[in-house]
């Protein structure tokens, strides 16, 4: 079909300002409003319905220009594409877009801090907090989100790198990881933006896991408690240690607690009548439950004593910023003892009690709940629920006395 419009023609139209329609074809049409403004319009029928959708004003949109856009939304038809609704398809993307562009990764950062990080601990939330504000918030804050880039970010991994600290790389990696993620699932991003930096950061050569030192045979462990309780016997000339540090030597192998799970033990975690500490949750690092340690008549013994003297909340009282007595602090006084260094830590009496427990008692299950290991798996977890105090009782109460046999040369007791 020929067409009708020429620009001459359409020059003519707009200076007249009649309200009119004159057709160009192909359901094309120029349409001169009461304003006297020249409006394209295409007219189409979509699904049995009669339907028009706005092209734009002349001169701004030529008149090539408007058979141009008049082909392309026949295309659409053809493609069974309701022209209109694609226009508002696009209209609601650009308003997405422009609303997109007003978050900026700061306002991303705080929504996401307040959902996610408030599942953590709270020093681990205060932790994760100065690494936002000390390395990722000065330099992605402001901008917006949308427009943050992977070298943006590889930029603050590059800074961390050329310091040395690769840990804090790794940690600061990892919360850019989970924002960019929430952020997807907010649809304020199409995709994670972080996904894959993880493989650009720079990583330090993997060293050997090793355990932690530890004696565990039965004459290895006969002369550390016999050079423990000679240096918890000495003398104030030759080095006495503290009721403290001597009641924490003699503590630690008749416990089968972890280090900082005894080093941090309070008063109020201690119950004498009932002969048990324990430990809440928020102190267990390993298994984050509660754990219930049954103390044997021994332990207990130690335990009122350093009572009478209690002057804070802490078992093991210090005067250092934490309050009691470090792991450390502990270590140094066991290695004075005589045991060297590199050979046993006082973590390692866990491994004396597995060690040597399992060999001479029968009773796996009160061994290893003992020392706040898990029995069987998941399934197993979820429907035993007993915590066998009876047992567990029975078995710290024995090896107390197995490692007081040992030490004093006497007949090891056997486990009935």
């Amino acid at each position: 079909m020929a067409k009708k419009l020429t620009e001459k023609l359409l020059k003519a139209l707009v200076q007249s300002k009649l309200p009119q329609t004159v057709s160009d074809g192909n359901n094309l049409y120029f349409e001169i409003t009461k304003s006297g403004t020249g409006c394209w319009r295409f007219r189409y029928r979509y699904n049995g319905k009669s339907n028009r959708i706005s092209l734009g004003v002349y001169p701004l949109v030529s008149l090539s220009d408007a058979r141009e856009r008049c082909e392309e939304l026949r295309r659409q038809l053809a493609q069974h594409i309701d022209p209109a609704q694609a226009k508002k398809e696009v209209r609601q993307e650009q308003k997405k877009e422009t609303a997109l562009q007003k978050i900026t990764y700061a306002d991303v950062v705080k929504e996401w801090f307040a959902v996610k990080q408030s599942q953590n601990v709270e020093r681990t939330q205060k932790v994760n907090w100065q690494r936002l504000e000390r390395h990722i918030l000065p330099v992605l804050g402001k901008k917006p989100f949308c427009t943050v880039t992977m070298d943006d970010q590889l930029g603050i991994i590059r800074a961390l790198e050329a310091r040395d600290v690769l840990e804090e790389s790794k940690r600061v990696c990892d919360l850019m990881e989970q924002i960019g993620a929430y952020a997807k699932a907010r649809q304020w991003a199409k995709e994670n933006i972080a996904d894959g930096l993880k493989l650009l950061i720079r990583r330090r050569p993997k060293i050997e896991k090793k355990h932690l030192p530890a004696i565990t045979d039965l004459e290895g462990v006969r002369g550390m408690l016999k050079k423990i309780d000679a240096f918890c016997k000495r003398g104030e000339l030759y080095g006495n240690p503290s009721s403290i540090m001597r009641a924490a030597l003699r503590l630690y192998p008749l416990t089968g607690l972890r280090g900082n799970e005894l080093a941090g033990l309070r008063w109020e975690e201690v119950f004498f009548d009932e002969q048990k500490a324990v430990i809440p949750a928020v102190r267990c690092q390993k298994t984050k439950k509660p754990f219930t340690v049954y103390l044997s008549n021994q332990a207990s013994v130690i335990l009122r004593e350093l009572h009478e003297e209690r002057r804070n909340g802490f078992v093991f009282r210090s005067g250092g910023s934490s309050g009691h007595i470090t792991l450390e602090g502990v270590n140094q006084a066991l290695h004075r003892s005589g045991i060297p260094k590199g050979q046993m830590c006082n973590h390692g009496w866990r491994a004396v009690m597995l060690t040597l427990g399992h060999n001479y008692c029968t009773d796996y299950e009160a061994v290893e709940l003992s020392a706040s290991h898990e029995i069987g798996n998941a399934v197993a977890q979820a429907y035993n629920r007993g915590n066998y105090e009876e047992r567990r009782r029975k078995f710290i109460q024995w090896w107390t006395d197995f490692l007081e046999a040992l030490m004093n040369d006497k007949e090891l007791p056997k486990y009935a």
